[in-house]
């Protein structure tokens, strides 16, 4: 897997890319929400930009190959925690971490993958309180 200078606009948003593939599958309203939500302008990054990271990640998750999907349908948390330990500062995680949620909550669908990567990311990062990472998927 690729990786990006640490706490850097790529790998904030290499966080959220991943997000929007944790399920396998990412719908036209998880990417329109990036833009509602002002992802780009937070994330410092701009939306060619993102769309070439996560063709990316795309190709880097292919190259891995199967071991980078945990067989439920979700990411290995390998995968996901070679992705998480290039954000450590706080703030930023915060930042991250809430247009993930929002994204994850974009098709009003959370899927096992995503809110096993939420909870993954919310435990790494030490960021309990906040709503979805709390959440077991049902």
């Amino acid at each position: 897997m690729r990786s990006y200078p640490p706490n850097s606009p790529q790998a904030a948003a290499r966080v959220v890319a991943l997000t929007l593939v944790a399920d396998s599958t990412v719908c036209r309203r998880e990417l329109h929400s990036l833009v509602m939500l002002d992802a780009y302008r937070r994330l410092k990054i701009d939306p060619m930009a993102m769309q070439a990271l996560l063709e990316e990640l795309a190709r880097d998750l292919f190259e891995f190959g199967a071991p980078a999907w945990d067989g439920s349908g979700g990411l290995h948390p390998i995968v996901a925690n070679c992705v998480l330990e290039a954000v450590s500062d706080s703030d930023l995680r915060r930042e991250v971490l809430a247009i993930c949620e929002a994204v994850a909550r974009a098709d009003s669908h959370l899927t096992e993958g995503e809110s096993a990567l939420l909870a993954l990311a919310g435990t790494r990062w030490q960021l309990h309180g906040s709503g979805m990472t709390e959440q077991a998927p049902t």
